[in-house]
This record gives structure tokens, sequence and C-alpha cells, in this order.
């Protein structure tokens, strides 16, 4: 229930064209909201369409795509820095003997350093198959089916790739994404509502959890506040990990490339969190 049919070869996608799928182009990931509010269909046992949500454990490690197309294979952050370069056989277009292939397999994955493995957390083509307006029901399936299926086939690759487990979001599941074995360290939970498309940008229908159990890098200061990373422009600010805030009061003057400033976030009237300038702290 709630798969959605992926875009047939040669049809019109949101996929890159040949020649921006060697990394020429910026390809934008999603960014999750804050998990603020529970949402009321969060468990979705008894849906009869297709509701619910999953829950996953998100590897610590540097959020990246892995892009394959035209016989090559890379690693590209999101700010479009090249972590590595490779050929992976297991990945359509990906080898060097798919260097005629003019589609495009691309993952987003967090790279775990400690196990130098890219976690691959969700799919946006594979083999030319658009998955941008598929549900992340269907992505999540595809997936999982896709890449065990071609590992079986072939497993030559300069890449370690594994998928990474997620769980109906009821009380066990959710149990487990927390607290359960992995073989990473956790950077939080990510909600997925199945029936989300894969949204560029702010994804309010992916949510990110965090609490001092499933992450290293929950920080708060002396006062009680949360302290995070925040990039700010265009009214908006992201954290390190890619959550999106919106800043509603901005410092007088606005602060210049690459200032630091403290900012008090917490929810808005509306629930979504706001960022409100404090002070400049840049010497």
């Amino acid at each position: 229930a709630g798969r959605t049919a992926a875009t047939p070869r040669g049809a019109a996608s949101d996929i890159p064209r040949a020649d921006e799928r060697a990394g020429r182009t910026k390809i934008e990931q999603h960014r999750p909201e804050w998990l603020v509010d529970v949402p009321a269909d969060l468990d979705g046992k008894g849906s009869t369409t297709g509701g619910g949500w999953y829950v996953l454990p998100r590897p610590e490690g540097r959020r990246c795509l892995l892009i394959a197309a035209r016989g090559a294979t890379l690693a590209r952050m999101p700010h479009g820095e090249v972590l590595e370069k490779g050929a992976c056989a297991f990945l359509p277009c990906g080898a060097p003997g798919d260097s005629r292939d003019v589609n495009t397999t691309i993952l987003e994955c967090v790279y775990y350093e400690p196990r130098n493995t890219y976690y691959a957390v969700d799919v946006m083509s594979w083999g030319g198959y658009s998955l941008y307006d598929c549900t992340a029901e269907f992505r999540f399936y595809w997936l999982r089916t896709k890449l065990e299926e071609t590992k079986l086939e072939c497993s030559e690759s300069d890449f370690a790739v594994e998928t990474c487990p997620y769980f109906e979001a009821d009380a066990a599941g959710i149990d487990a994404a927390h607290a359960g074995p992995l073989p990473y360290l956790r950077d939080g939970l990510l909600f997925y509502d199945k029936r989300g498309h894969y949204a560029r940008g702010l994804a309010p229908l992916v949510a990110l959890f965090k609490d001092d159990a499933c992450t290293r890098r929950f920080n708060v200061g002396r006062d009680g506040a949360v302290l995070a990373v925040l990039v700010c422009g265009d009214g908006t600010a992201a954290t390190a990990d890619g959550a999106t805030v919106r800043v509603v009061a901005d410092a007088t003057p606005p602060l210049a490339p690459g200032e630091l400033a403290r900012f008090v976030v917490g929810p808005g009237a509306s629930g979504a969190l706001e960022a409100r300038f404090d002070q400049r702290c840049s010497p």
C-alpha cells in the first residue's frame, strides 16, 4: 500500500542531465525539520490509506551523495566537495563497463569513517529511474531490494555500501531505533512519513529527533539551552545536521559572511522552530 511507480527510463524527470551528473551541478538534498510535536498518525497501525511513519537511526558521519554515472562513482558532500572517487559495479552506471550509459544512480548516504562504509539512507534515482516523486515507503523498499539483488550479482567495488535499518514508528520500533544494537554510532533519529515524496530543501515530512541517549552531538549550555551550529541565509538557518529553522529576528546590522553569533531557538506560535538573534560572538 502507498507505493508509487517509478518514472520510466527516458521519461522527463528531475534527474540531472548527463553532462551534469559528473558532479558539476549541485544536487540538493532534503533538510529535515526538528521533531517538535508528535504527528497524530505516527504509528499508522490500522490505517487503510498507507498512513504512518518510519523511524531510522541515522549514522554519525558526513552526509553525502553517492553518484554513479558514465562508468564512475563519486561521493560528494552537500557543499560540493568530492569525498571519494572510484568504481562501484553493483550500482547501475557506476563501473567502467557502464561508460556509455547516459543514466545515473543517486543515493543519499552518511559516510561512517570507523568502518569506511557509506550507509544509504534514501534513494533519488536508480539506473535512470527517477524516485523523487515516489513515496518514502516505495523508495525504502526499492533501495533495499535493488541493492541486495545487485550485490549478489557483483560485489566488486571501491566503496562499501550498506543500507540503514528502519522500523515502523510504533513503540517497539522507536525503542529499537533509539537503543537497539547497530553497526554504527547513532546521530539522532529520522522520522519519515510513509506517503512523503523526496523534497529538495526543507522537507516537512521528514523530522529529526535528538537526545543525549541517541547522539554524542547533543550539546547543552550551562543555562540549559541547546547549542548547535547555524548557517544563516535568506531568512532561514540550517544546523550542522541539516535541520532547518526560520530566522524571525536577525542582527542589526546584518551579520557578515563567516561572522559568529548566538541565536535563541525555540518553537514559535505555529509550533515550528524559530531562531531569534541574541548577540554577536565573533572576536
